[in-house]
């Protein structure tokens, strides 16, 4: 037997530990190519959510090369190699430095701990790729980037490796937005800097006299915003890159990351047609407000993806359903696509389809089309437009994905009444809504952050953070800073700060079905909540009632904390 079938009959059993175990020693077997993508993947998936205490050699190779490996998510990975991170010596010198008081800190003491932990292999391969997903590791990054600050501030003198370690920590600050904490003389050298460089920018730059670019300056101001907040950041793309010189090596990635895909995701957007909305309902205040949002902090904001299990409709379909599939030559709609990480996803597992994603932002659309175009995808058509204006749409489609999207309309029902209408008879669709009973937490944390909420700048993001990071541990706000989405500006704002949303339970949901004339053919769940399930509810077909999963979730209340994710079918 495989040994991917022996990890999965492990993990099916709660052995998950010694699947684990299992695909770590048969990954990093001695002389092994790493070419066994199945097992790489499982491993990946088994992964998510772990924190690893600590690890031998075998386990650091492994990681790294799962965080090297283009068809790995490496966010899915990312708290199992900041676990491992967080046991080693760099770490813990570093974290014990960033408990003293800011007049005992000695940056020229610190700089060798900072540049060997900066130098670390898994380090380097982890932070430019994810989401920092972990308190400890973004207290020690947060408290790294002011000393990088300092030491060039300071009477020091910066060497390569500190440059160096300003981008590593400059990229990871951009993939989540700048969401760390900032101290007061840290604001006060952003506000300068963009000053100085705004008039660099709207003087010499733009005309052509570059003279001395302000490379170094450019570089630390990269550590705490993203260079579009500049006035005229778009002169930055025409800049010969030898005018960066001796920064070159460090300038260059920023203004590709910062710079480049940013126009390149608004030429794609300019590009794009447009859903007719002629129908009122698509000028709802409602619709404008979210589409405001979602301009402002696009959700979510992510780097890599991983390969999942290709299918056809006609095999999902049938296997669902147990009907024959729709024609294949429908499309699959992906109502509110976002930035296209779902869009991704699905375009992989039904690579013989052809995909319309649509959504309300263009910030969000110019995003998904750079980031799917960059994985080779080909079979999407990106739409702007609003789900209740899908009646300017004539066609119907084979499969629907609508998730995380209906809680935030208004009226839920009206724009699945949209969605109900463009289903195939034959087709399926797949729905996530929030639960109330999961979401609590985050209920709480909406209450405590309504002044924050009604803004919702950069600024107020990064307040409602510390306002819930001030709380107790036993406060019943507190769990949201588990959250993966805690960790980015647009993440939190989405999580806990959202101009408009509501929850479900699973008799409500009952009722939406009913109402709406769709059977309900399951939950797509984790392994192990579906193994628990069965235990509790062991009768044939138990997993399509939804009275055996209202049972169940009052049992286990954090069940669907990923949200009600199902698939319905027409009756």
């Amino acid at each position: 037997m495989s040994t991917t079938r022996d990890a999965l009959d492990l993990h099916a059993a709660g052995r998950t530990t010694d699947a684990l175990i299992l695909l770590f020693n048969a990954l990093g077997a001695p002389n092994r190519a790493f070419t066994a993508a199945e097992e790489k993947q499982l491993l990946a998936q088994l992964l998510e959510g772990v924190a690893l205490n600590g690890g031998n050699e075998v386990i650091h190779r492994v990681l790294l090369d799962l965080l090297q490996d283009a068809a790995i998510d490496a966010q899915q990975i990312a708290r199992a190699v900041l676990g491992l991170l967080e046991s080693t010596p760099e770490f813990a010198a570093l974290e014990r430095w960033s408990t003293l008081p800011e007049a005992l800190v000695d940056e020229q003491q610190l700089a060798p701990a900072l540049q060997t932990f900066c130098a670390a292999p898994l380090v380097r391969a982890l932070l430019p790729r994810v989401v920092i997903s972990s308190l400890r590791t973004e207290r020690v990054c947060t408290f790294a980037r002011r000393v990088l600050l300092a030491l060039h501030t300071g009477e020091m003198p910066t060497e390569p490796w500190h440059w160096d370690a300003v981008w590593l920590l400059g990229q990871s600050a951009f993939n989540g937005e700048y969401a760390w904490r900032e101290l007061d003389d840290e604001r006060e050298f952003v506000n300068a800097a963009h000053a100085y460089l705004a008039s660099w920018l709207t003087t010499a730059a733009s005309a052509g006299a570059y003279g001395d670019t302000p490379a170094p300056m450019l570089l630390l101001y990269a550590l705490y915003r993203r260079l579009t907040h500049l006035p005229s950041w778009e002169l930055l793309a025409h800049i010969p890159d030898d005018r960066w010189h001796p920064f070159g090596q460090w300038i260059e990635p920023i203004i590709t990351t910062h710079v480049h895909e940013r126009l390149d995701e608004q030429q794609r957007v300019n590009a794009m047609p447009s859903l007719d909305t002629g129908s009122p309902a698509s000028t709802t205040d409602t619709s404008a407000r979210v589409r405001a949002m979602y301009e402002a902090h696009p959700y979510p904001r992510w780097t890599t993806v991983g390969t999942p299990r290709v299918t056809t409709v006609s095999a999902l379909v049938t296997e669902l359903t147990g009907r024959p599939a729709p024609p294949e030559t429908l499309r699959l709609l992906i109502a509110g696509c976002g930035t296209g990480r779902q869009t991704a996803h699905t375009a992989r597992s039904f690579p013989s389809s052809q995909l319309l994603a649509l959504d309300l932002s263009h910030a969000s659309l110019g995003f998904a089309a750079r980031q799917t175009q960059a994985l080779g995808i080909n079979n999407v058509e990106f739409m702007h437009g609003d789900i209740l204006a899908l009646d300017a749409l004539p066609e119907q489609f084979a499969m629907i994905f609508c998730s995380g999207v209906l809680h935030h309309l208004q009226e839920p029902r009206a724009g699945w009444q949209q969605l109900t209408k463009r289903l195939h008879p034959q087709g399926i669709m797949k729905i996530a809504l929030y639960s109330e009973t999961a979401r609590q937490a985050v209920t709480v944390a909406r209450r405590l952050l309504e002044d924050e909420r009604r803004s919702g700048t950069d600024h107020d993001v990064r307040r409602a953070r510390e306002k819930l990071l001030a709380l107790p541990a036993t406060h019943a706000a507190r769990p949201v800073t588990d959250s993966t989405d805690f960790f980015s500006l647009s993440g939190c704002r989405d999580l806990v700060m959202h101009v408009q949303e509501c929850t479900y339970t699973i008799p409500a949901l009952a009722e939406e079905l009913d109402a709406l004339q769709l059977r309900f053919l399951g939950f797509q769940l984790p392994v192990h909540i579906q193994q628990a399930f069965r235990r509790e509810h062991p009768a044939a077909g138990a997993a399509r009632h939804l009275e055996a999963w209202a049972r169940f979730e009052q049992r286990h209340p954090a069940t669907f904390w990923g949200m009600y994710q199902f698939f319905v079918a027409m009756r």
